[in-house]
């Protein structure tokens, strides 16, 4: 026997459901403010812009195709001679965060950006830049990287350099050598 789908919410015996002609009630389906929220969240908490990195380019197939690859844009179907934003939805950076490509203000510009809705660690938001910018650059080589932030050099342990550390491996290594 297949599962019946409801068409309309169940609403518990005792408890009147909700009018849908109250302008206080907001219909499931219905968009709320102009800003973009997740789901959950108020619409006055609104995106945070991250970065942005501009670029130019004709963005054409090959070009839209890269940024997918390169990025993991969501990539949508869209009507024949939709705009290239129109095809592409936000790449997902972490569970709050998103890149965005969008339109500049002249023909052949465009901005990939990224915005969140969340505190994103600040290693992460680099991360981020550096993969977006390197993303751009293959279509636009005017595109900057970022600079490199200070706190990412590896650190190196300098104590015990040329002593073995682990002296049981060692003993095992000298008895397997016969040393």
């Amino acid at each position: 026997m297949r599962p019946t789908v409801r068409s309309t919410p169940v609403v518990p015996a005792g408890v009147e459901p909700p009018d849908r002609d109250d302008p206080d009630v907001p219909h499931p389906g219905a968009a709320v403010g102009s800003s973009p929220t997740l789901p959950g969240q108020s619409p006055e908490a609104a995106a945070v812009t991250l970065f942005a990195i501009p670029l130019t380019s004709a963005m054409s197939d090959r070009d839209l195709a890269s940024l997918t690859l390169a990025l993991d844009f969501d990539s949508r179907l869209a009507a024949a001679g939709s705009p290239p934003e129109a095809r592409l939805g936000p790449a997902r950076l972490d569970h709050n965060s998103g890149l965005f490509l969008k339109a500049g203000e002249s023909q052949g510009q465009w901005v990939l950006e990224a915005r969140t809705w969340g505190r994103p660690d600040p290693a992460s938001v680099h991360r981020w830049n550096v993969a977006a910018a390197t993303a751009a650059r293959r279509i636009d080589p005017t595109v900057k990287l970022p600079k490199r932030r200070r706190d990412d050099a590896p650190r190196v342990s300098d104590g015990h350099v040329g002593r073995v550390e682990n002296t049981r491996f060692a003993g095992l290594r000298r008895r397997l050598t016969g040393v």
